[in-house]
């Protein structure tokens, strides 16, 4: 594909997820004829309906399929009544981190002028990154006995996680000139 080109994989999901995703698929495509960039999509089906369905949140065939994409749009994943046999949520965006190491999310902001905003400022200009491996996702896939009393989760945070978070941060930062740490890390 030429740098012009894109392939995105949309995973819809459940609940609102495929409103969602029709809505940024206009706002997309506005944006693809207005800078003559082209997006070829390719729909896959993940989440708590297919899990309903075939007892599985996303198949093997499509976790590789979208592993060849340029880009994922992910909708809305998981419903409240459709649950593991365990009572866990079906959670096909964690496989997919999971499944191809996506140890962070960059998230960036920005305050554009002429755009309404509440805040009092003039000029906002950050990136924010989360790890999204580790913390709590870490122990999802420990067993958990049923109780009516209490429920326990696990919190882990690896050297070797933390470094590549470091090192994305610093890099980011050196782009960008200035890094801040949250009080407490």
């Amino acid at each position: 594909m030429s740098k012009n080109s894109y392939s995105i994989a949309l995973l819809p999901g459940d609940g609102i997820g495929p409103e969602i995703i029709n809505a940024t698929l206009m706002v997309l495509n506005r944006a693809a004829e207005k800078f003559n960039i082209k997006f070829d999509y390719s729909e896959y089906e993940a989440g708590a309906n297919l899990y309903k369905r075939d007892g599985i949140s996303i198949s093997d065939q499509d976790m590789q399929a979208i592993g060849e994409s340029d880009a994922v749009l992910l909708g809305a994943m998981g419903l409240p009544d459709i649950r593991k046999p365990d009572g866990t949520e079906i959670a096909p965006q964690i496989d997919i981190r999971e499944h191809y190491g996506l140890f962070a999310s960059l998230r960036p902001c920005k305050l554009y002028p002429g755009v309404p905003t509440r805040l009092r400022a003039e000029k906002i200009d950050m990136l924010v990154i989360r790890e999204t491996t580790e913390g709590l996702f870490a122990g999802r896939h420990d067993h958990q006995e049923p109780s009516d009393e209490s429920v326990s989760d696990r919190l882990t945070i690896t050297r070797k996680t933390s470094e590549k978070l470091f090192e994305l941060a610093f890099a980011q930062a050196a782009q960008r000139k200035k890094i801040t740490a949250p009080l407490g890390m």
